[in-house]
């Protein structure tokens, strides 16, 4: 995420209530994935994280929504990789950089 997106977005503290509901959080990652692949319906949410930025007391946070594909059985083999999509939104609820994440091949 850009430090000036971070810098605009709300103040938060863990005393009052979280700005986005996971629903809304679903609802931009899918919005962010639809562009890099042709189905996001086959694809479902891992995990949210909600992380802080120490420089700034702890005021500042972002979230990371990590989704996978159906269809992908538990953890990779030696010979089997894996989609990952992750997709970071401030307070606001503005997307930040989308990855996709290919596991490498193990050797």
């Amino acid at each position: 995420m850009s430090g000036d997106s971070l810098r605009l977005s709300p103040d938060w503290t863990a005393s009052q209530p979280i700005p986005l509901r996971f629903d809304r959080l679903e609802e931009i990652a899918r919005q962010e994935l639809a562009k890099l692949v042709a189905d996001d319906s086959s694809w479902s949410v891992t995990s949210f994280q909600l992380h802080s930025i120490p420089e700034d007391q702890a005021l500042k946070w972002y979230f990371v929504v990590e989704m996978k594909p159906f269809w992908e059985p538990g953890p990779p083999g030696p010979d089997e990789h894996h989609d990952s999509f992750y997709v970071y939104i401030d307070l606001s609820g503005k997307p930040g950089f989308v990855t996709q994440h290919y596991l490498e091949r193990q050797r």
